[in-house]
């Protein structure tokens, strides 16, 4: 009885709207109590039916209002309640029964009696309240929680009022549409494959971009970084801040916690399953155009905000305490996801483009292009996480360039448009420098795909500014991707004359910036390249046939002379490669890493030459290091099959192990019988 008269209560305060803030998530716990301990079904489907009507939740004049946030309360309301049936019946106490039929009915019948509420009074839209609130509370993080027949039922239930919803023009109000995400953000990953395919993808995919990224309960065009830039200001000490009590701090952190946004990656998965899955392809790429719109738009409202004047490098010395633990951290969360969610549909554009026989061939170039755009308008937040890290983003990206690189044209075509505004001096933005560091990152992939013109014009002039500036650590990341691009357009074989007039110039750079500008992976992959590049079968080795050999010259004479044998402190930009080198054991493997380029008779010349220079080092730790690194590349492969065979004369009869391992110069011993080589074999073990 008592339960009977809170019911009436209840229904009574919730056909009267409210005018005070906390009035309806009182009502909403309150039912929540109620929905788990009825006993009566018909009260139970009464008291549904109530709450997706009642004017107390839905015609309030709270700030939440006619609000996503209402719709997520209501959801929140049906979820916790499943959750307590379910955590209610699991209990293992002996009176198990007569506690159940004193508090409430058996799950099955509980379950029935609340969808049964879900009528005809209410909205479609606000039926998804009542199913995806139980499929989430009996059936979210693997609870099994339902026999599967009615877990099944549910699920058809879910995706029969999405696709009506989805359909009624009752149900197209920004309230209505935003619901149906928030609910299928949580319900998506629990439908079955075939309740899935059951999805009106086309009706929903045009919803989904608009309130994830356009809508003002979402991204909102990523307008809020416009409107904190008038909020960025100078304190006392002439740091910036961003105040905690600012305006568009509020709204910024009111967007960061909203239903949408904070469901982001849910809704990105969803979304990436209707472009897999969509059978109007106009519809798709007018998706891939609106993505790339969207980042355009981020790109330019940051470019037009006060933080994009600051290198990552410089924040601690030019932003504040509050700005720099308090507000930015919430800034760049949300820039992370609206990012993350990005490049995960992109996936699915690719993906498609891909494997779809549907997608006309002629249209790879435009979807790969497109994809690359957007990846480089939104390179200002993933340079900064670090954007291999991210598994996603690295197959958008590599997979775009491998269909881009198919189509010379259109790949030239991009690259003039991403290329940099002007040549031959570094810009003082950093945005515009994150760019120049994308458009290099991106022509590293293309060289051999584009005319030697185009390399030497658009590749070599926009990395050269950047080849010597190691020094400056803002640069460090770019001045590296400056090095990998020279090296690429080196080692394309249709770049012969332009490798000819460029390399005697970029060798005497690489030189001069190392060891302060350049990090020892980056210097051995440099030399190893170079040496491979003048090495036989290439045509610059039939005009140099000793450019190679000269090259490793001038690395061992600087080895065995003035390079320093103290260990090297990392660079910035530097990760972990183990052991720290000096620029003496740097300069021995460069020489190590480039003998499987050698031609066999230059091979013969210089295995004793590095093992000489490798002895020269007095470092224990790093002379083992450099005699592992010999032993390796002896065995692992990196040789074809003559260069191997030599090897192990060289090492076996030639004195090569004595001279690696001991350091014992190969020499020759004299017998009564006459001069034979350290190792070998005499004329008794000759058979």
């Amino acid at each position: 009885m008592s339960t009977d008269r809170s019911l009436a209560t209840l229904l009574r305060a919730l056909q009267s709207a409210s005018t005070s803030p906390d009035d309806a998530g009182r009502l909403l716990a309150s039912a929540t109590t109620l929905l788990t301990l009825l006993t009566n079904p018909l009260n139970l489907s009464l008291l549904t039916s109530h709450l997706l009507t009642a004017p107390a939740i839905w015609a309030s004049s709270t700030p939440y209002s006619s609000d996503v946030r209402t719709s997520l309360r209501v959801l929140a309301a049906f979820n916790n309640a499943a959750n307590h049936i379910l955590h209610r019946e699991s209990q293992p106490a002996p009176s198990a029964r007569e506690f159940l039929a004193a508090e409430g009915l058996p799950r099955e019948q509980w379950v029935r009696a609340v969808v049964k509420g879900a009528d005809d009074k209410s909205e479609r839209w606000k039926h998804l309240l009542v199913l995806g609130g139980l499929l989430t509370g009996f059936e979210a993080h693997e609870r099994q929680g339902l026999p599967s027949k009615l877990r099944q039922h549910l699920e058809s239930a879910v995706v029969t009022a999405t696709n009506r919803s989805l359909r009624s023009e009752s149900s197209q109000t920004s309230l209505n549409r935003l619901t149906v995400l928030v609910v299928l953000a949580h319900c998506f990953d629990m439908l079955s494959r075939y309740e899935r395919s059951k999805l009106d993808v086309s009706s929903l995919l045009p919803i989904l971009i608009q309130g994830m990224y356009f809508s003002k309960e979402g991204l909102h065009w990523g307008y809020f970084l416009g409107t904190m830039d008038a909020d960025l200001l100078q304190d006392g000490q002439n740091r910036f801040n961003w105040s905690q009590r600012s305006t568009s701090y509020y709204q910024s952190h009111l967007m960061a916690t909203g239903p949408i946004v904070s469901a982001l990656g849910s809704l990105a998965r969803l979304t990436a399953f209707c472009v897999e899955t969509a059978a109007n392809t106009d519809l798709v790429f007018k998706t891939l155009e609106e993505m790339t719109a969207f980042s355009r738009s981020m790109s330019v409202q940051w470019r037009q905000n006060k933080l994009s004047e600051l290198d990552a490098s410089e924040e601690e010395v030019f932003l504040a305490e509050e700005a720099l633990k308090k507000t930015l951290p919430m800034l760049w969360q949300v820039l992370k996801s609206a990012m993350f969610s990005v490049v995960v549909v992109q996936s699915a554009f690719i993906g498609r483009a891909l494997r779809d026989p549907r997608m006309p061939m002629a249209q790879a170039p435009l979807i790969a292009a497109q994809s690359l755009h957007t990846l480089r308008n939104l390179y200002f937040i993933s340079s900064r996480l670090g954007h291999n890290s991210f598994s996603q983003f690295n197959f958008v990206f590599n997979a775009s360039l491998d269909m881009l690189s198919k189509y010379p044209p259109e790949a030239q075509d991009f690259l003039r448009e991403i290329s940099p505004k002007e040549f031959g001096r570094i810009p003082d933005h950093p945005f515009e420098r994150c760019q120049d560091l994308f458009f290099l990152n991106t022509a590293e992939h293309l060289t051999f795909a584009v005319s030697p013109e185009v390399n030497e014009k658009l590749f070599l002039s926009a990395a050269e500014p950047y080849l010597g500036t190691g020094g400056d650590m803002r640069l460090i990341e770019i001045f590296e991707a400056a090095h990998s691009v020279v090296l690429a357009v080196f080692s394309s074989p249709h770049n012969v004359q332009v490798t000819k007039q460029r390399l005697p110039s970029y060798i005497d750079t690489l030189f001069q910036v190392f060891p302060n500008k350049l990090s020892p992976r980056q210097f051995r992959l440099a030399i190893k390249t170079l040496v491979r590049t003048t090495s036989p079968p290439s045509h610059i080795a039939g005009a140099q046939p000793y450019f190679s050999t000269t090259l490793l010259e001038l690395v061992r004479h600087r080895a065995m002379t003035t390079a320093s044998s103290t260990p090297l402190p990392p660079l910035s930009s530097q990760k972990d490669e183990g052991e720290a080198l000096s620029e003496q054991a740097t300069l021995v493997l460069a020489i190590i890493d480039s003998l499987p380029c050698l031609s066999l008779q230059n091979l013969e010349e210089w295995l004793p030459l590095a093992a000489e220079a490798l002895n020269t080092i007095q470092a224990d730790v790093m002379r083992e290091e450099c005699r592992k690194r010999f032993w390796d590349v002896l065995t692992n492969g990196e040789m074809d099959v003559a260069r191997a065979q030599f090897c192990v004369v060289w090492w076996h009869t030639r004195g090569g192990k004595d001279f690696v391992l001991r350091g014992m110069e190969p020499t020759l011993v004299r017998s009564d019988r006459g001069l034979f080589a350290s190792g070998a074999l005499g004329e008794e073990a000759k058979l």
